[in-house]
C-alpha cells in the first residue's frame, strides 16, 4: 500500500510529514488511501492471474527505456490479451527505379517493426502506377545519353506480383490477402472485378473508386488519384478481412477473430519494434472505445473502435450534401438522422470523446504538429471558461489552444454535456444549446460541402463515441517517404480526464451512446475505470506545465543501486542484467531485454601475415570507435582501405590498422530489441582490406546509472545552452572514450608495442560520412600519415576554433589517449565552461591547455584541412529532448534564450532571419 501511494502522491501531497498530514484536506487522504488499498488488492488478485511469459509494459502506461519494459512490482503487471492483430496494409506505388527502392525499404521496415513482433496478419490493398510509355522511355534514355531499352516486360500485372512477392518475403508465411485497386487511367484492357479464394491467399481485383462529390473536384482536378481514395482502399482491406476470417473460422477452427486492428501506408514505417498492452492501450471489452492514431496516416485500435475507420468511405457525404447517407456508414448514420451535414457549423460535438484526444495529445505535438492530430481545428462549445479564443489560424500557440478547448470540454461536462447539437435549440432540461468555437481554421477546414481528411477523420471518429489518442505502442520515430529516420515522440494508452464527473444521462449521454453504438462510453467494471483513470492521470499531471524542452513524460527517473558507487564496469551490467532478468521474466518473448555484455576478438589471417611480413618498419594505427550506439541504418559495409593508405608515405613502410569498438549492447538509447550484432560488425571491420585485429566490447545500457552519477558530481539536469544538452548523457558518451583506450592499451601490453597514430570516431561518422581525406596542400611533399604525425593531433574546427570535432580525431599516441580523463574532468570543467556540456568544447579544453600545452605547440591545426564529412546535417537540440525526468533533489537549470537565428548549432546549411 505504502509502494502505491508514493506511486500517485501528485508533487503538491506531504502526507508524510506530520503536521502536514494534519492539515491536509481529509478527503483527499482518504482518497488516496481507498485507492492505493483498492489497486493493491486488485493488482494482488491480477498478479496471480498473469500467465507466465504475458506480455506486461503497463507500468505506467507510456513507460519504455531501452526498448524494455519497467520491471514488473507491486502487481501492476496484468496487461490482458491483446487478441490475434491484422495488419491492414494500402497505399500507392511508382514504378521508377527510386521508388522500387523506398518501397523495399518500407515494406522491410514494417515487417521488422509491426509484422514480426505482433505476429499479426496481413491483408493489403495496393495500386500500382502505369509503366512507362515507350515515348517516356525514349525522351527519358536519350535525354541520359543512353539508348532506349525494350519496355515489353513491364506492365502493370508484373509490378502487382513483385509488390505481392515483397510483401510476403517480410510477413513471415502470415499475408492472407492482396487486393488490386485498378487505376483510373489504367493502361491496356481493364480488368472485370473478382475474387479469387482457390490459393492459399485471396486474391481480389477491385474497381477504380467513383470520382465523386465536391472533395475530387477541389482536391483532384484531374480525377486520377483522388484525395480521398485511401478510404476506398481501407475499406475494402476491411471487407478482404472478413472474408478471411469467414474462411478460416470454421466449426472445428479454434482461431478467433481480429480483436486487433493496424492500418498502415507503404510510404511511413514506425520504429521502433512496436508493443502493445491490452489494458494500457484500451483493447479490452468493455473499456472505452478508442483509436490510436497519427493523424490519416497510421491508426490502430480495437476492432469495434477500427470499424468506424473503414465506414469513412461511405460517410464523406455526411461532410458533401446534405442529402440521405448510404446504410453502409453504420449506425452512427442512423443515429444523426441518416442525413449529411454539409456545414462544419452544424456537426454535433461528442464532449467527453473530444476531452480524452485533447488530453491525449504528447506535448511535442505542440512544437510541431506534422506527424499529430489536428486536433487544434475542431469545434467545441464555448462555455466561457477560457475566456476569448481569439487566436492565430497558423499552426502557432498549439498548447495554449489545447489547453483553451480542454478548459471548456471541462466545463461542458460539469454541467451534464455529455453531446452538443448545434441543430437542437434546446436539450431536454430546457437549456439552451451552447455555442460552437474552434481556436484556428485553414483555408478550407470550415467550407460547406468539402470533406477535409485529416479534419473531417477525427470528427467521424468523435461524433462516432471513439477517442482519439496518440499513435503510441512505444513508437519513437517515422520512417518517411524518403527513408529518412524523423524523431516522433508518442504517448503510449489514452488518458482519461481526472476531475470530471462520471457519464451522465442528460441529452448527451443518450445522443452519444446512441452514435456509438453501445450503452455509454464507460461501460468497463469499477476496478478497471479506477484503475485506468489513476495510471494514465500520472501522465497528464506532468503534461500540465511542460517543460519547454521535454517532449513528453515517457517515465520517471530515479537513480539505481548502482548509480551511487559509480559506473564501474562489473556494477554497470550487473544492475542491466538485473534489469533484463526481471524484464524478461515478466514480459514473455514479445519484450526484449536489455541484451548482456558481450567481448569478441577476431583477427584477419590475410593482414596479420602480412604485417608480420614486413618487419620493424611497421607502422600501427589503432582506431577507437566511441559512442554508446552504432544506429545501424547509418552503417554501411566500406573497409578502411576505401578512406584510409596502407602506406605511411608512397613506397614507404607499410600501415597496421586494428580496431577498438566500445559501445552498448543495443543500437538506439530507446530500443533493446534492435541489438549489437558482434560477429556482423567484427566481420565488416576485419574484412578484406580493412582492419588486421578487432576486438569489441559491449555492454548493456542503463540510463539509471549515468543519471544518479550526474547527480552525486553536483551537476545539474540539462545545462544552460542555446541548445541544451544532458550532462548524464555526455558523461555517458564520454565512458566510452575510456573504455576504447582501456581496450587499446591491454592490447599494447599483450602485443609488446605501442600505436604510432590513434584516431577516435563513431562507426557511423567514419563509415558513413566520411567522403575523403584531403592531402597536405603543396609545396609539402609530405603524405597525409606523415603530415598527422608531424601535426601532433588533429581536430580543431576551423568555423568554431574554439571547438574541436568529436566525431574524427587522429593524432599521436599520448596526445589521443589522453582523451580517456574527459570522463573525469567533465564534472569539474562543467561549471568553470558555463554550465555546458558539448562534447566538442570539453575535448578543445583538455586538448588544448592540458595536452598541446605540455607539448609546445600552440594550437593543432584545423580539422578541415584532413578530412571532409560530407551528409552529416543532424541537429543535435532535436536529439537531446527529455525523454525521462530528473530524479527528486537534482538540480534543473532554465534553458538559456534562444536567438532569432534559424541556423543550426554546428553551423550547418541553415537560413538566418
Amino acid at each position: 500500500v505504502i509502494l502505491v501511494m508514493a506511486a500517485i502522491l501528485r508533487p503538491g501531497d506531504e502526507l508524510w510529514r506530520p503536521s502536514s498530514a494534519r492539515a491536509m484536506n481529509s478527503a483527499r487522504a482518504r482518497e488516496l488511501i481507498v485507492l492505493a488499498l483498492t489497486i493493491a488488492r486488485t493488482a494482488g488478485e491480477s498478479a496471480a492471474s498473469v500467465a507466465p511469459g504475458a506480455s506486461c509494459a503497463f507500468n505506467p502506461p507510456n513507460a519504455t527505456n531501452a526498448g524494455g519494459v519497467v520491471p514488473p512490482g507491486d502487481g501492476w503487471c496484468d496487461c490482458g490479451d491483446p487478441g490475434p492483430v491484422a495488419v491492414l496494409l494500402t497505399g500507392f506505388t511508382h514504378i521508377k527505379p527510386k521508388s522500387v527502392v523506398r518501397l523495399t525499404a518500407q515494406v522491410k521496415a514494417i515487417g521488422d517493426n509491426v509484422l514480426r513482433p505482433l505476429h499479426a496478419d496481413t491483408i493489403a490493398v495496393i495500386e500500382v502506377d502505369n509503366c512507362p510509355t515507350p515515348k517516356g522511355l525514349r525522351a527519358r534514355a536519350l535525354a541520359q545519353g543512353g539508348e532506349p531499352e525494350d519496355s515489353g516486360e513491364c506492365t502493370i500485372a508484373s509490378r502487382e506480383a513483385a509488390v505481392e512477392k515483397l510483401i510476403a518475403e517480410h510477413a513471415d508465411g502470415r499475408f492472407l490477402a492482396m487486393g488490386m485497386v485498378e487505376a483510373p487511367d489504367r493502361q491496356g484492357p481493364r480488368r472485370a472485378p473478382e475474387v479469387d479464394e482457390s490459393g492459399v491467399r485471396v486474391h481480389a481485383w477491385l474497381p477504380a473508386p467513383r470520382a465523386r462529390g465536391a472533395t475530387f473536384r477541389l482536391f483532384d482536378k484531374t480525377g486520377v488519384k483522388g484525395a480521398t481514395k485511401q478510404w476506398y482502399k481501407l475499406r475494402e482491406a476491411w471487407r478482404l478481412m472478413e472474408l478471411v476470417e469467414a474462411r478460416s473460422m470454421g466449426a472445428a477452427s479454434p482461431r478467433r477473430p481480429y480483436n486487433t486492428v493496424i492500418k498502415l501506408r507503404l510510404d511511413l514505417t514506425p520504429q521502433p519494434a512496436w508493443r502493445l498492452c491490452a489494458r494500457r492501450d484500451w483493447l479490452l471489452e468493455g473499456q472505452p472505445r478508442a483509436v490510436h492514431a497519427m493523424t490519416d496516416k497510421a491508426f490502430w485500435g480495437r476492432r469495434d473502435a477500427m470499424q468506424e475507420t473503414a465506414r469513412m468511405y461511405d460517410a464523406i457525404q455526411y461532410y458533401e450534401s446534405a442529402g440521405p447517407l448510404p446504410p453502409e456508414a453504420g449506425p452512427t448514420a442512423v443515429a444523426l438522422g441518416a442525413k449529411g451535414r454539409p456545414d462544419p457549423m452544424t456537426r454535433p460535438v461528442s464532449v467527453r470523446a473530444l476531452l480524452r484526444s485533447v488530453e491525449s495529445l504528447p506535448p511535442a505535438a505542440a512544437k510541431d504538429w506534422t506527424l499529430y492530430q489536428k486536433i487544434q481545428v475542431l469545434n467545441v462549445p464555448d462555455m466561457g471558461a477560457a475566456g476569448s479564443f481569439k487566436f492565430r489560424s497558423a499552426a502557432v500557440d498549439l498548447a495554449a489552444k489545447s489547453r483553451a478547448m480542454a478548459a471548456n470540454l471541462r466545463a461542458a461536462l460539469a454541467q451534464g454535456w455529455e453531446w452538443v447539437d448545434p441543430l437542437a435549440q434546446a436539450d431536454v432540461h430546457g437549456r439552451e444549446t451552447p455555442r460552437l468555437r474552434h481556436t484556428m481554421a485553414g483555408p478550407n477546414d470550415f467550407r460547406a460541402g468539402v470533406f477535409v481528411t485529416e479534419k473531417d477523420f477525427l470528427d467521424w471518429l468523435l461524433v462516432s463515441n471513439v477517442s482519439v489518442c496518440d499513435l503510441g505502442a512505444e513508437t519513437r520515430s517515422i520512417l518517411t517517404k524518403v527513408l529518412r529516420w524523423k524523431r516522433r515522440p508518442s504517448m503510449s494508452g489514452c488518458v482519461e480526464p481526472a476531475g470530471v464527473p462520471p457519464v451522465g444521462l442528460g441529452r448527451g449521454g443518450a445522443r452519444g451512446a446512441a452514435a456509438s453504438g453501445r450503452a455509454g462510453p464507460s461501460a468497463g467494471s469499477d476496478v478497471e475505470e479506477d484503475m485506468s483513470h489513476l495510471i494514465v492521470s500520472r501522465g497528464a499531471d506532468d503534461r500540465d506545465d511542460p517543460d519547454p524542452g521535454d517532449d513528453g513524460p515517457i517515465r520517471d527517473a530515479a537513480p539505481s543501486p548502482a548509480g551511487e558507487a559509480g559506473v564501474a564496469r562489473a556494477d554497470h551490467a550487473g544492475q542491466a542484467q538485473q534489469r533484463a532478468s526481471a524484464q524478461a521474466t515478466a514480459s514473455g518473448a514479445s519484450t526484449c531485454a536489455p541484451a548482456p555484455a558481450t567481448s569478441w576478438v577476431a583477427e584477419n589471417a590475410t593482414l596479420v601475415a602480412q604485417d608480420k611480413a614486413s618487419g620493424p618498419s611497421l607502422r600501427r594505427i589503432g582506431f577507437l570507435f566511441v559512442g554508446q550506439f552504432l544506429h545501424r541504418h547509418r552503417v554501411r559495409g566500406r573497409s578502411v582501405a576505401q578512406i584510409l593508405t596502407r602506406e605511411w608515405t608512397p613506397g614507404g613502410a607499410r600501415v597496421s590498422y586494428e580496431a577498438f569498438l566500445a559501445t552498448s549492447t543495443q543500437h538506439s538509447e530507446f530500443d533493446a530489441c534492435s541489438t549489437v550484432d558482434t560477429a556482423e560488425y567484427g566481420t565488416m571491420l576485419a574484412g578484406p582490406g580493412g582492419f588486421s585485429r578487432v576486438a569489441i566490447d559491449l555492454v548493456p545500457y542503463d540510463d539509471h546509472v549515468f543519471v544518479a552519477r550526474a547527480k552525486a558530481l553536483g551537476m545539474p539536469w540539462r545545462d544552460q545552452m542555446r541548445w541544451p544538452l544532458h550532462p548524464h548523457r555526455v558523461l555517458s558518451y564520454f565512458s566510452t572514450f575510456s573504455r576504447a583506450v582501456a581496450l587499446a592499451r591491454a592490447r599494447e601490453q599483450e602485443a609488446g608495442w605501442t600505436f604510432d597514430l590513434v584516431a577516435f570516431t563513431r562507426i557511423d561518422i567514419f563509415f558513413h560520412y566520411v567522403r575523403y581525406i584531403i592531402p597536405p596542400r603543396p609545396p609539402s611533399q609530405k603524405s597525409w600519415l606523415e603530415a598527422v604525425w608531424e601535426s601532433h593531433i588533429i581536430g580543431r574546427r576551423r568555423k568554431r576554433p574554439s571547438a574541436w570535432e568529436d566525431r574524427f580525431i587522429i593524432g599521436r599516441r599520448d596526445a589521443a589517449y589522453s582523451l580517456a580523463q574527459l570522463q573525469d574532468r567533465f564534472s569539474t570543467r562543467f561549471r568553470a565552461l558555463g554550465n555546458q556540456s558539448w562534447p566538442e568544447v570539453h575535448i578543445a579544453v583538455l586538448l588544448e591547455e592540458a595536452v598541446l600545452r605540455a607539448q609546445g605547440v600552440r594550437k593543432g591545426p584545423f580539422f578541415e584541412h584532413f578530412v571532409h564529412i560530407q551528409g552529416f546535417h543532424q541537429n543535435k537540440a532535436k536529439y537531446r529532448e527529455d525523454y525521462i525526468k530528473p530524479p527528486p533533489g537534482m538540480e534543473v537549470l532554465p534553458e538559456a534564450p534562444r536567438s532569432p537565428r534559424r541556423g543550426r548549432r554546428h553551423g550547418h546549411r541553415g537560413r538566418r532571419a
